[in-house]
């Protein structure tokens, strides 16, 4: 059976050693139905570091800092770092996310047995896929291997595959680019929501999938 489960993580920083995940959102889809979504948000695990890049800078705004009471008062970095630092250390301890992440897995992936796994599914997948295996690793959980398969499914590779012949025509191959060239509505205020922006990945691979489809009947259609 084919399985893949869509992926998003937001994290503290751009290094899977030094930085933590925050939030991690996903949906299990069997043979391209989705079976189940989840979206965990997950206090970073102690002595990883924050950094107020990953939350907001040059063309990157994270839409959970509207949450925060008075973040947009603030004038400096360091007031900022503090606040976001307060409120992500609210979230639901490592462990207990880990949990309840592996009780959604194992409804859908055998862990014991070896050609029951899925494939990790994202855009820039190595991105994720990385930081998802590093975070079992800091949990102790040497088997992330237990439920996805080595080489995750890039859905960014999927886009420049398509974009090919008019790729110097894109301004850059950010997930929200492809997504407009491709006819797809983006609510731009959402974008770096983990769930939103599994969802649009998703949405990217049925317009991807559609397009390929259309022109392999058009052209049988035209060989008879």
């Amino acid at each position: 059976m084919r399985k893949r489960v869509y992926i998003d993580v937001e994290t503290t920083g751009l290094n899977p050693k030094t930085n933590s995940i925050w939030q991690i959102a996903g949906a299990v889809e069997l043979y391209g139905e989705v079976v189940e979504k989840f979206n965990f948000r997950v206090r970073p695990i102690l002595g990883k570091e924050i950094t107020l890049g990953a939350f907001e800078g040059k063309g990157y705004r994270q839409p959970m800092l509207d949450e925060i009471e008075g973040y947009h008062q603030l004038t400096t970095d360091e007031e900022k770092l503090l606040a976001i630092t307060q409120y992500i250390n609210t979230f639901p301890y490592p462990v207990a996310i880990h949990a309840g992440l592996l009780q959604t897995l194992e409804k859908y992936i055998g862990k014991y047995d070896p050609k029951d796994k899925a494939h990790l599914t994202a855009y820039n997948a190595r991105f994720d896929s990385d930081f998802l295996r590093q975070w079992f690793y800091d949990l102790n959980d040497k088997y992330y291997g237990s439920w996805f398969f080595t080489v995750p499914l890039d859905v960014l590779q999927l886009a420049t595959w398509h974009f090919e012949d008019v790729r110097a025509q894109l301004p850059n191959m950010k997930q929200v680019t492809v997504a407009q060239t491709l006819g797809i509505a983006v609510d731009e205020s959402r974008l770096h929501d983990a769930l939103y922006d599994v969802e649009i990945a998703q949405l990217i691979v049925r317009t991807i999938t559609a397009i390929n489809v259309a022109e392999k009947e058009g052209g049988a259609n035209d060989a008879s």
